[in-house]
C-alpha cells in the first residue's frame, strides 16, 4: 500500500469525507513532512490543488516516485505532476507573495506550510487577506522571531484540544512531532500525579534539516527541544520545571521519548502501586484517542525504535518501560516513562486529521 500499512480504509475514507467538492489543499515545503503528507493526502482522495518547493518539480517528483507511487500513474510534465486524479502545478517560488490566488472553484483552501517558508506564523493573516487560501495551517512550532507576535498562531494537538476547532478558526500549528508525542502523556501524569519538575531525553531520528546523516553515523548531535516550551504553554503549572534535551540519531524515522520527573507525597511510598496507577492513567487516555494515533505497546518485548516505524503512532506508551523510584530521603518519588513516536508517517497523518477538521467546521458552517 502507498499509505503506511498501519492505516486501513477506514481512516482513509474518514478523511475523505471531510472535503467537500469545493475544498482544497495547498502544499508549501515537500520535505520531511511535505512529501509523506502529500502521499496521506493523496490516497484518500483529498485534492490538491498545488504545491510550492523552491528546489523545483523534479525534487519533488523524485520524493513521490521513493514513496512508492508508480511512474507509470505518476509523471513530471511540464513543470506539473500528472496524477490519476488529474494535474498537480508545482511551483517553486523562495517569495510566498509570488504564489498565484486560488480560483474561485475553491470555497476552502487549507494551505499547510510543511517548512517551506520557515514555517511563516506570523504571515497567516497576510496570506489570506492576499487570497492565498482561506485557512493556515503550519506543521511547527513558532519561530523564535514570532514568539512574541500578535496575535499569535495557537497551537491544536490531538488528544489535547484539536476538538476545539470550530469554524472560527482560521490558522493553526500543530507544533512538532516531540510536542505531539509528549503533550498527551504530560497531561495525563501530571492529572494522575501533580507534577513537581520533569527532564526529557529525545532520541530522535535525523531530519533533512539537520546535518548530514554520514556525520550523524560519526556522532549524535544533541539540541534543544520546542516541545518543553510548548508544552509548558498548553499546561501553565509547568512553566520553568521542564526542560530537557533530544539527540539527533542517523534513522530515518522513529523516535522515543524518555521523561523522568519527580513528584510530592506523604507517607509510604509503594512504587507498584504508583506504576499501576499510572498504567491504567496512560491506557485508559491513550485509548480514548484516535486507534492510529495514540497506541499502547503490547508485544512481549518492550517497545523499540523498530516498534515504532512499524505504525503510524503520534505517541506509543510502554507501561514495561515505566519505572518509579521512592526519594531515598522520604518526601516523593521519580517516574521514569518512554513514548515512542513515528516523526514522520504518525506526524503526517494527524496534520491531514487536523486539515480535515478545519475542513469539516468550515463546510458545517457553510
Amino acid at each position: 500500500m502507498l499509505l503506511h500499512p498501519s492505516v486501513g480504509e477506514a481512516k482513509k475514507n474518514q478523511l475523505s469525507l471531510a472535503f467537500a467538492e469545493s475544498q482544497g489543499v495547498r502544499l508549501i515545503g515537500f520535505g520531511d513532512i511535505g512529501a509523506p503528507l502529500f502521499s496521506v493526502l493523496e490516497n484518500a482522495g483529498i485534492p490538491i490543488i498545488d504545491i510550492n518547493e523552491p528546489r523545483g518539480a523534479e525534487v519533488v517528483f523524485k520524493r513521490i516516485i521513493s514513496m512508492g507511487f508508480s511512474p507509470e500513474d505518476y509523471q513530471l510534465e511540464d513543470g506539473c505532476i500528472k496524477t490519476p486524479g488529474g494535474t498537480i502545478v508545482v511551483h517553486a517560488e523562495r517569495d510566498w507573495k509570488n504564489l498565484p490566488s486560488y480560483t474561485p472553484q475553491y470555497k476552502t483552501v487549507i494551505m499547510i506550510n510543511c517548512s517551506g517558508f520557515n514555517h511563516l506564523h506570523s504571515a497567516g493573516e497576510e496570506l489570506k487577506a492576499a487570497s492565498k487560501c482561506t485557512h493556515y495551517l503550519c506543521s511547527g512550532p513558532r519561530d523564535k522571531k514570532d514568539v512574541d507576535a500578535s496575535p499569535r498562531i495557537p497551537y491544536y494537538l490531538q488528544g489535547i484540544n484539536a476538538d476545539e476547532i470550530d469554524s472560527s478558526t482560521l490558522t493553526a500549528s500543530q507544533a512538532s512531532c516531540s510536542t505531539n508525542s509528549l503533550a498527551k502523556a504530560v497531561q495525563t501524569l501530571h492529572n494522575t500525579f501533580k507534577i513537581e519538575s520533569a527532564v526529557m531525553n529525545a532520541l530522535h531520528s535525523a531530519t533533512m534539516s539537520d546535518a548530514s546523516t554520514d556525520l550523524l553515523w560519526k556522532k549524535a548531535i544533541p539540541g534543544g527541544s520546542g516541545a518543553l516550551n510548548i508544552i509548558s504553554e498548553l499546561i501553565p503549572e509547568l512553566l520553568g520545571c521542564f526542560d530537557g534535551l533530544a539527540w539527533r540519531l542517523p534513522w530515518e524515522y522513529g523516535s522515543i521519548n524518555t521523561l523522568v520527573s519527580a513528584h510530592k507525597a506523604d507517607g509510604k511510598i509503594e512504587p507498584a502501586a504508583i506504576k499501576n496507577a499510572l498504567d491504567q492513567a496512560m491506557i485508559a487516555a491513550f485509548e480514548k484517542e484516535d486507534s492510529d494515533l495514540f497506541l499502547i505497546h503490547k508485544g512481549p518485548e518492550p517497545m523499540s525504535v523498530g516498534d515504532v516505524m512499524a505504525t503510524n503512532a503520534l505517541a506509543m506508551y510502554d507501561p514495561q518501560l515505566t519505572k518509579v523510584l521512592p526519594f531515598k530521603s522520604g518526601g516523593g518519588f521519580q517516574i521514569l516513562m518512554c513514548v515512542g513516536y513515528n516523526n514522520v508517517w504518525g506526524f503526517a497523518l494527524a496534520l491531514s486529521q487536523l486539515a480535515s477538521q478545519i475542513a469539516i467546521a468550515h463546510h458545517n458552517e457553510s
